[in-house]
């Protein structure tokens, strides 16, 4: 799997060198930015909600944070959207919920697209391949129709036996495989390669990742994310 190389009609931010991504919610609770600034992090992807959740109840001080900080600041929401039409719902909630505050965000919006476990929702990999595929893409185009660039996070046995990831080459793709070895990025968007990082101001594990494309250049000079 992975982002397959540029096609004519379509145009995907450059490659750039790598640069460090933490991810984040209300699980991390209150986090020092200026001690992650420090770190060497170079930006943060923040929970914005899930299907169950109206607002993440730590986004605001996270971006807030983060902004004031000079991180590059970008979002996830995790799906529970069953059809085309409840994606296309989900979709505009948040982009409701980021017009709110008109909240800039120099990384993509992220639709998380994996199964539930904690909540047990438990049907996300019970839907058709092809079904699951059309719901992905049909939130990450509704979202750039509302004026945020978007793309959506995965782990690689998921991807590989739920969806079809060769569909949706157009849209970044944040993979999870937790690894010490760059070669398991399978030459994506942005890799999640571990799951117990451990970074100056944030207590606990959290997230680390390392992002591959420009995303900043390209979100402001296409007029996404509220970027001017």
């Amino acid at each position: 799997i992975g982002i397959k190389t540029q096609k004519e009609d379509y145009i995907f931010p450059k490659m750039t060198v790598p640069y460090k991504v933490i991810d984040v919610s209300a699980w991390q609770g209150e986090i020092d930015w200026s001690a992650v600034a420090e770190s060497g992090t170079d930006g943060v992807i923040i929970r914005l909600g899930r299907y169950d959740i109206e607002k993440d109840q730590y986004f605001e001080a996270n971006y807030r944070g983060a902004k004031e900080n000079g991180l590059l600041v970008g979002c996830y929401y995790f799906m529970g959207a069953q059809s085309v039409a409840e994606a296309e719902a989900e979709a505009e909630k948040v982009a409701a919920l980021l017009d709110e505050y008109r909240y800039e965000l120099e990384l993509p919006v992220f639709y998380d697209v994996e199964d539930d476990i904690v909540e047990n929702l438990g049907n996300i990999s019970k839907l058709d391949r092809q079904i699951l595929t059309d719901i992905i893409k049909s939130f990450c185009v509704r979202m750039q129709e509302l004026g945020y660039y978007s793309g959506y996070y995965s782990n690689v046995s998921f991807a590989l036996k739920e969806y079809y990831p060769e569909q949706l080459y157009m849209y970044p793709l944040w993979i999870a495989k937790w690894s010490d070895n760059i070669s398991d990025s399978f030459g994506n968007s942005v890799w999640q390669y571990s799951s117990e990082g451990s970074v100056p101001g944030v207590d606990g594990y959290c997230d680390l990742n390392l992002c591959f494309v420009d995303f900043y250049g390209f979100i402001k000079e296409n007029g996404f994310n509220n970027l001017k």
